[in-house]
């Protein structure tokens, strides 16, 4: 019940918000120094989807072979999340065809619904997704190391930003996704008593 009131509140907050993006993005545009932006860079690869689906499907191997349960664990979870909000996030993008900041030009943020191109990817972002579902795994398999994976969620989403792939809806709404594929997955194991 405590989850079930969250995403219909986040939500609301991500229609609050695409109504001040072109604010937003400004903002955080022109509070950022270029060797920010050379961080930032480097720091969004590492939710780029075929390295995290490799490396957790390697952690997901070696679990396995090793014997090492929550390892094992780690790595399955992850994968079967990125898997799952992959199949949410690329045809949400598709059909609703947001424009990239770039492509939007300092105008309120476009719409034209299916595209083909890219620059009309931009909602939601598949890096948020991605990096809250792996923070959503590692924070209910390794309770210790959750604040780390938080931060480094939230700091993709920045990036994001900060590098102009996208406006801060894009990122908060690509987050609910991922947190919720997370907690979906996860709840799925403990309700069937399975070790994830």
């Amino acid at each position: 019940m405590r989850h079930a009131l969250r995403v219909p509140l986040a939500l609301l907050g991500v229609v609050f918000v695409m109504s001040q993006d072109a604010f937003l993005f400004e903002v955080i545009e022109a509070a950022s120094p270029a060797i920010f932006q050379d961080m930032m860079r480097i720091l969004t690869h590492t939710a780029d989807f075929p390295w995290v689906l490799g490396l957790f499907g390697i952690l997901w191997s070696v679990g396995h072979a090793a014997k090492k349960v929550l390892l094992l664990g780690l790595g399955r979870t992850c994968v079967i999340t990125l898997l799952l909000v992959r199949a949410i996030v690329e045809p949400a993008k598709w059909l609703i065809g947001r424009a990239r900041p770039a492509i939007s030009a300092g105008l309120e943020p476009l719409f034209v619904g299916p595209a083909s191109s890219d620059d009309f990817h931009a909602f939601p972002s598949g890096h948020a997704a991605s990096a809250f579902g792996v923070a959503t795994g590692v924070a209910g398999l390794f309770p210790k190391y959750r604040h780390i994976a938080w931060i480094w969620a939230w700091l993709i989403c920045l990036s994001r930003v900060v590098l102009g792939r996208h406006f801060v809806a894009d990122v908060i709404a690509g987050g609910i996704l991922g947190y919720c594929g997370g907690y979906a997955v996860m709840d799925f194991y403990k309700s069937r008593k399975i070790q994830p």
